[in-house]
C-alpha cells in the first residue's frame, strides 16, 4: 500500500517563549506543526499558558523568543534574523 501523501503545514511554531503580563515566562521554546486540515486542541490547567500561546500565534502579543508562521506569513522577535 502507498504512503499517504503529507500535508504542507499551515501553522508552524518554532522555539516559541512568551511572557504574561506579570514579566514571569508563561511559554518557554514551544514547537509544533499543524497540518491543512487537521484539527488541534491546547489543554492545560489555569496559568500553564494557553490564553499567551494563542494570543502570540494570532498576533495579539508580543514573542518573547522564537518564530510562527500561519500560511507562510512569518511573525517573529524584532531582533530576528530572516524566515524559517
Amino acid at each position: 500500500m502507498a504512503s499517504p501523501i503529507p500535508m504542507p503545514s499551515i501553522l508552524v511554531v518554532k522555539n516559541l517563549s512568551v511572557t504574561a503580563d506579570s514579566g514571569l515566562p508563561a511559554v518557554d521554546s514551544i514547537s509544533f506543526e499543524v497540518s491543512r486540515g487537521k484539527i488541534v486542541g491546547i489543554a492545560g490547567v489555569d496559568g500553564n499558558g494557553q490564553t499567551e500561546l494563542i494570543d502570540a500565534i494570532t498576533g495579539l502579543r508580543k514573542i518573547a523568543s522564537g518564530h510562527t508562521s500561519f500560511e507562510e506569513a512569518f511573525r517573529a522577535t524584532a531582533d530576528a534574523e530572516g524566515a524559517p
